[in-house]
C-alpha cells in the first residue's frame, strides 16, 4: 500500500477509498468517438498491518482534512520492546471452529436491520464528546468523534448479528452488550485517531490563515462565582448574545453552572 500511494499510476485511489467507506459513486460521466466512462458504486474494503512511520506517510497532512484517517479503525500491537523469542502454537480446534460459525453467519446475513436502540446510544456518545470538547477547545476529538461514532455503530451492527447468531427474529432487538461494545469501541478508535494524528491536526489549525479560537474555557474560568450577561459581554465584547446563550446552555446541561433567578448564573 505503501509503494502504491507513493507511484502516481492512480492518482484517484483515495477518492476511491473514500467514496467506499459510504459505498458511494465514482467514475466520470461523459461520452467521445474514443471512449465511454460511467459512474459505478465502490465497495471497497481492506486490512493493513504496517510499522508506525508507514502508516503516518500513508495518512498524509492532506489526507487528515479530507477525512482520510477519519475512515479507518486504527488498532495499536502491544509493545514488544525486550521480550523473549516467542513461542507460537497451532489456532485451538474450538478458537477455528468459532471463527468459521462466525465467518458462515456474516456470510449469510442478509437485508436490512432497524437498531433504534443503538442509534440513540451511539448519538449520545457522539454528542456527550461534542459538549466535553467544547467546553475544553479540544479540536483534535471535535475533528474525530463523529466518525469514530460511525466506526463503532458499524461493528456493532456485526456484533449484533454475531449475537443474534443470525436468527432474523432476534436481530431487531440490540442487546445491552451489543450497546456497551459500541461506547467501548468507540472510545478506543477515537483514542487511537487522536493519538496517531492529533498533533498534525493542530498545526493545520495553526497553520491556517483564520485562526481557531474560541475561549471558552479561559473565559469560564475566569468568571466570577456569581455572574450575568454584563460579565459575558464584558469579556466578549465581539460575540452575539445568542452566541453567549448558547455557550452558557452548555454549561447549565454539563453541570457546571446553575440559574439564578433573574439574577444570571452560580458555578
Amino acid at each position: 500500500m505503501r509503494k502504491t500511494n507513493g507511484a502516481g499510476s492512480w492518482s484517484a485511489k483515495y477518492d476511491v477509498y473514500r467514496l467506499a467507506y459510504d459505498n458511494g459513486w465514482w467514475g466520470q460521466d461523459y461520452n467521445s468517438d474514443q471512449a465511454e466512462s460511467g459512474m459505478v458504486r465502490v465497495a471497497y474494503n481492506w486490512c493493513a498491518l504496517g510499522t508506525l512511520g508507514s502508516v503516518r506517510k500513508c495518512f498524509k497532512a492532506d489526507n487528515i482534512e479530507n477525512g482520510m484517517c477519519g475512515r479507518v479503525m486504527f488498532a495499536k500491537m502491544p509493545s514488544r520492546k525486550f521480550e523473549h523469542m516467542p513461542t507460537y502454537k497451532e489456532l485451538p480446534q474450538l478458537d477455528d471452529a468459532v471463527i468459521r460459525k462466525a465467518v458462515h453467519i456474516l456470510e449469510s446475513a442478509e437485508g436490512e436491520l432497524e437498531l433504534p436502540r443503538l442509534c440513540k446510544t451511539i448519538q449520545k456518545w457522539c454528542d456527550q464528546l461534542a459538549d466535553e470538547a467544547s467546553f475544553s477547545e479540544d479540536v483534535v476529538v471535535d475533528t474525530f468523534r463523529k466518525r469514530s461514532a460511525v466506526n463503532a455503530f458499524r461493528c456493532a451492527v456485526v456484533f449484533q448479528i454475531l449475537d443474534s447468531e443470525g436468527d432474523a427474529g432476534r436481530l431487531t432487538q440490540e442487546s445491552d452488550y451489543c450497546q456497551q461494545f459500541a461506547e467501548v469501541l468507540a472510545d478506543y478508535i477515537l483514542h487511537n485517531q487522536c493519538d496517531l494524528f492529533g498533533v498534525q491536526v493542530i498545526e493545520n489549525l495553526k497553520s491556517v490563515s483564520v485562526q481557531y479560537h474560541t475561549g471558552n474555557k479561559v473565559l469560564f474560568d475566569e468568571l466570577p462565582t456569581e455572574f450575568n450577561f454584563k460579565h459575558l459581554e464584558a469579556m466578549r465584547p465581539d460575540a452575539k448574545r445568542n452566541t453567549l446563550r448558547k455557550m452558557v446552555s452548555r454549561w447549565v446541561g454539563s453541570g457546571w453552572v446553575v440559574p439564578r433567578k433573574g439574577k444570571g448564573w452560580s458555578k
